[in-house]
């Protein structure tokens, strides 16, 4: 009787492992009560015009500016890719102490993982990876949640109302998507004022964005700090810089992470003073509705508008090598359906595949320990699963698979 338990336990495991490797994940796109609370709680994201955080680590040295309101367990990934998280923040003279915590290795995190046997186990059966086949052929999402953010010494002031140099910034960005044979969608919806309700205003851009299945959406805005804070330089020219924005409060944040890391290695290896670094700061961005949703800081308002839409159009190039591969016309929204494969092998869409095994993994190593923890249960001990499980591979398992023995015939 309890071997048939036993066996009867382990077909609902391999029935719950089997339904989630076809568990697909939606992209959260109504509003929920849980939400509209967070919004109301989180209600400010950034100090007024002309104020900015100075984040220093122990010595007083300066590791960032931005005018985002920074908390304690606020992340930076600097230029370098050196790592430091916020300890201690004072409001007052709104500095934040940092530590040093380690040196990351971009280039390794993200190289392209030699063939093994469970990598090619989970592709033959295409498991954990419903996703990426198609995740490389959508377009690109572009849009503005702060509307009216402007450069000063091109557009003459900070801030215009409805119309902000801004969008000067994201049409760059489109036209030079498009000009490498990219599909962009672009809106130009209005969410002004800048206030906390932008995001949320804003959300109903995301959503209608994302009817549009992109391969990434972009929330471009700029920063308001001093110039030299974002003063970069891309194939020998001066551009500003571009500081990606990664939000803590959202269940994609691990995924987003590791986007953002994929772009920042690329632009390492092709222009290395393009990307400022990754602030992963307290907020949700709307980063939430997709996993490859991607808040920009495009320079600072003190700098020319020229120099931002420099650093964007280099930008351009990252973003194709990392989401359509080498050869972008391929992996084009009409690529043919059966070439998921061959998609499959831009750097984006292998560490989506690899963020997908590791789940997997984690999936099967709960599975495996919670069926010890049954049978320990049961049994009285660790001891007697291991003589329970030794049974039934040596013997149970295998009269199963040669069938119920024959009774000899008593002899007369």
């Amino acid at each position: 009787m309890r071997n048939k338990k036993l066996i009867y336990f382990l077909v609902v495991c391999m029935l719950t492992t089997i339904m989630a490797f076809n568990y697909e994940k939606k992209p959260v796109r109504a509003a929920s009560e849980m939400l509209e609370e967070f919004f109301d709680f989180i209600n400010i994201t950034e100090l007024r015009e002309g104020q900015f955080y100075t984040m220093v680590d122990d010595d007083d040295n300066v590791i960032l500016q931005t005018a985002r309101i920074m908390h304690v367990g606020d992340q930076f990934l600097n230029n370098k890719n050196q790592q430091f998280r916020v300890y201690e923040v004072d409001r007052e003279n709104l500095t934040a102490k940092a530590r040093f915590i380690r040196d990351v290795d971009l280039a390794a995190k993200h190289a392209k993982p030699e063939p093994n046997f469970w990598a090619a186990l989970f592709s033959r059966f295409n498991i954990g990876n419903q996703t990426t086949s198609t995740e490389n052929t959508g377009p690109i999402a572009i849009y503005h949640s702060h509307s009216a953010e402007s450069y000063v010494p091109t557009d003459g002031t900070e801030s215009i109302e409805d119309n902000g140099g801004i969008y000067d910034v994201g049409a760059a960005f489109k036209n030079s998507l498009e000009a490498r044979g990219i599909e962009v969608v672009y809106s130009e919806n209005n969410h002004d004022p800048h206030d906390a309700g932008s995001y949320k205003r804003s959300r109903r851009t995301v959503d209608e964005l994302l009817n549009e299945d992109p391969a990434a959406i972009f929330d471009v805005h700029r920063d308001a700090v001093p110039a030299e804070q974002y003063a970069g330089e891309a194939d020998g020219e001066e551009v500003a810089q571009v500081m990606f924005v990664v939000g803590q409060q959202n269940q994609n944040q691990a995924e987003t992470m590791s986007f953002a890391e994929g772009l920042k290695n690329v632009a390492d290896e092709q222009n290395p003073e393009l990307i400022k670094g990754i602030f992963e700061a307290r907020g949700n961005y709307n980063q939430d509705m997709s996993p490859r949703a991607l808040l920009l800081e495009a320079g600072t308002y003190t700098q020319d508008k020229d120099l931002a839409i420099s650093g964007i159009e280099s930008f351009t190039d990252v973003v194709v090598s990392y989401v359509y591969g080498d050869e972008p016309d391929q992996s084009s929204p009409q690529a043919s359906p059966g070439a998921g494969d061959e998609q499959a092998q831009t750097p984006a869409a292998r560490d989506t595949a690899r963020g997908g095994g590791r789940t997997i993994l984690w999936i099967l190593g709960i599975a495996a320990v919670g069926g010890i923890a049954f049978l320990a249960i049961n049994s009285g001990g660790l001891g007697e699963v291991g003589s329970k499980l030794k049974n039934f591979t040596t013997k149970e398992f295998t009269n199963t698979l040669k069938g119920k023995p024959k009774k000899k015939k008593k002899k007369k």
